[in-house]
């Protein structure tokens, strides 16, 4: 058996869900900025052992790696095939006081699919408590159509940048929040014609941070 090293054990995981993954090594000094502590992941896209997640040592960045989070198109599949989703609940803990947080998400994937046949991937956020904002890109969705994705396949990159957050807090104590990234997959197309999309990873990063 392959040994493990102890920021293996720390950091890397691959663990039944739902199920909730901490980081010990984040700040929790109470004027520290907020950090990345917890993971909660579920659904159809990725389900118990088919997962790997990562902290960061600094709580500032995690990182989903998924290994079935797939759809396919075509002879020989079901409708159910079609769709697939994926929740992820991160819990951030923030200082005292008001917080303003800039978010950031980037999604790596791969699409091979035949002419009539379309992807499309959305992702959505949710903040609580606190609230959210972002320009034009996020929180958004990417279609991707044969015409870019035919052939032997392609792979795609999706950032959903900045996602502005405003959280505030009352007392003394540093305290624990949420942020939802809920992704889907889905696949159109014409009888006959065939296709998948996947999605590989997701990394969530603060990007930014400061006091209202």
């Amino acid at each position: 058996m392959k040994s493990l090293t102890l920021s293996n054990l720390l950091f890397t995981l691959t663990l039944a869900n739902p199920i909730q993954l901490t980081n010990p090594l984040a700040p929790r000094q109470v004027n520290a900025p907020a950090r990345i502590t917890a993971a909660t992941i579920s659904g159809t896209g990725c389900q118990p052992n088919t997962y790997t997640t990562q902290f960061s040592p600094s709580g500032d960045a995690f990182t989903l790696g998924v290994d079935s989070y797939q759809t396919f198109f075509g002879p020989g599949t079901s409708t159910a095939d079609r769709t697939r989703q994926c929740d992820l609940v991160l819990t951030l803990n923030y200082p005292p006081g008001c917080s303003l947080l800039t978010l950031s998400t980037t999604y790596h994937g791969f699409a091979q699919l035949e002419t009539s046949v379309s992807g499309t991937f959305t992702s959505s956020y949710a903040l609580s408590p606190g609230a959210l904002s972002g320009d034009g890109s996020a929180p958004g969705s990417i279609t991707v159509g044969s015409g870019a994705f035919g052939g032997n396949g392609n792979v795609y990159t999706k950032v959903d940048d900045p996602i502005n957050a405003r959280v505030s807090f009352a007392g003394s104590n540093r305290r624990d929040g949420t942020f939802t990234v809920r992704t889907r997959l889905s696949l159109t197309g014409s009888t006959g014609r065939s296709g998948t999309l996947t999605q590989d990873d997701v990394s969530v990063s603060i990007s930014s941070q400061s006091r209202c």
